[in-house]
């Protein structure tokens, strides 16, 4: 991982501090057989107006530009592909396959001793229970 990146990582709270209950949130709804864990500011918009709200060089300009990046990463193998910010560094977000393709999974937290929310899951297997999912 490059230094760059290393200031961005937010340090884990310890594991006292976790609350040992998933709660259910919502769903999400899915049509591509993947979902995008990322920040949407990376993705949606740029800022500058010189960069004209172009997307990040890494995911391509277009649907079926960030359709072959996916799989030449191997998403199709692993399950997961990863993508880079433009300065070069790891992070901007990872695209995961679901276990069924499309459809609609639920989402659940655990949140900390103050409210806040530690972790997500998001359960693709179609189990009913979460804590039953690996």
């Amino acid at each position: 991982m490059s230094e760059t990146n290393e200031a961005f990582r937010s340090p884990a709270p310890p594991p006292d501090t976790f609350v040992a209950r998933w709660e259910e949130v919502g769903s999400i709804g899915v049509d591509a057989g993947i979902v995008w864990l990322g920040d949407p500011c990376y993705i949606l918009h740029r800022n500058d107006p010189d960069e004209q709200d172009s997307a990040p060089a890494d995911i391509g300009v277009s649907w079926h530009d960030f359709c072959e990046r996916i799989n030449a990463r191997g998403i199709y193998r692993t399950g997961v592909a990863a993508f880079s910010h433009d300065a070069g560094y790891s992070g901007m977000g990872l695209c995961v396959s679901t276990a069924y393709g499309d459809g609609e999974y639920p989402v659940y937290v655990k949140r900390n001793r103050f409210g806040r929310i530690a972790e997500v899951k998001i359960v693709f297997a179609g189990m009913d229970d979460p804590d039953e999912a690996v």
